[in-house]
């Protein structure tokens, strides 16, 4: 290109990497992305993404691994959308602890997993059919203190793709929003427990009791 009076920059680089990645060529999309770094030009987390997720696309979990591995040497600091593709590789391959372990990881490096990070994790068990631990990852998914709306979605998920949750569930979720002052959708939950056909509990009630009593003082 540069023969022909073209020179390339760094957004025409970062629009091939691309292509190459969407179309399986993902060796000289990595070759590119060395040329880039000789040149001193920005290879930033969303060029290495693409190069993270077409690895584990083509199921070459272990050379994903290697690259991310190499990424964090260079000081290139990872994002969920980093772990969402590193976590969906190990679970392609019914690995869905190794891909547990990538979630402990990034919330160790403080970043917040999204509702794709879980519905990834919570697919690969239930297709194992690990309910129970399908139920159990999203429990200790609220308990760590995610948003109540990305809970939710996770939940309906649940449900939509045969994983009942039980009403241990609804009482975290219950708990999230009342500690948001959200009583409308916390309330909005106690009554969805019976359409499951469950059967709300002493801890259920006390949530709702002490947050209407705390809204009132």
């Amino acid at each position: 290109m540069g023969a022909k009076g073209f020179r390339p920059n760094t957004v025409t680089c970062r629009t091939i990497i691309n292509g190459l990645c969407k179309t399986g060529n993902t060796t000289a999309a990595i070759k590119l992305v060395k040329k880039m770094e000789e040149r001193n030009w920005e290879t930033n987390v969303i060029v290495h993404n693409m190069i993270i997720d077409s690895l584990c696309k083509e199921r070459l979990v272990a050379e994903a691994f290697d690259f991310f591995s190499k990424i964090i040497h260079k000081g290139i600091s990872p994002d969920v959308i980093t772990y969402n593709f590193l976590i969906l590789g190990p679970c392609n391959s019914n690995q869905w602890r190794e891909a547990t372990k990538l979630l402990n990881e990034m919330v160790n490096r403080k970043i917040k997993p999204n509702v794709r990070t879980f519905n990834i994790l919570v697919d690969a068990i239930r297709k194992e059919g690990k309910v129970v631990e399908a139920v159990e990852k999203v429990e200790g998914m609220m308990q760590r203190g995610v948003e109540p709306n990305t809970a939710k979605k996770i939940l309906d998920s649940m449900v939509g793709k045969g994983c009942a949750p039980n009403v241990q569930s609804y009482n975290i979720l219950i708990n999230g929003y009342c500690k948001k002052q959200r009583m409308d959708d916390a309330l909005r939950l106690f009554h969805e427990i019976s359409q499951m056909g469950l059967v709300a509990d002493t801890v259920t009630t006390l949530f709702l009791v002490v947050s209407a009593m705390q809204e009132n003082l």
